[in-house]
């Protein structure tokens, strides 16, 4: 009996470094909302609030977990682009 209990130790030990060294494989595409923030420069409240008013980058939710596809985040901020020199008319018109 304490030899099948010591297989069985084994056996979990090596399928959970089996998926210990697949997950980061699918993790490296993703960000945390803790990761997306240091990385934007903004506060884990500024992404939530984003999320919550539909204005940041898209995410995928699994249960409780919210990440953020990496080239998904580069497309966000693409399309936030603004032109250099670019003016409104509001603008404009308070100039002349």
């Amino acid at each position: 009996m304490g030899e099948s209990i010591a297989f069985n130790v084994r056996q979990f030990h090596s399928l959970t470094m089996e998926n210990a060294q697949t997950a980061p494989l699918v993790r490296l595409d993703y960000l945390e909302p803790a990761e997306l923030a240091r990385e934007l420069d903004v506060s884990e409240r500024t992404i939530h609030r984003w999320s919550v008013l539909r204005i940041g980058p898209p995410r995928v939710t699994i249960g409780r977990t919210v990440l953020y596809r990496r080239e998904s985040v580069r497309q966000w901020l693409a399309s936030r682009e603004e032109r250099q020199g670019r003016t409104s008319g509001r603008r404009l018109a308070a100039q002349r």
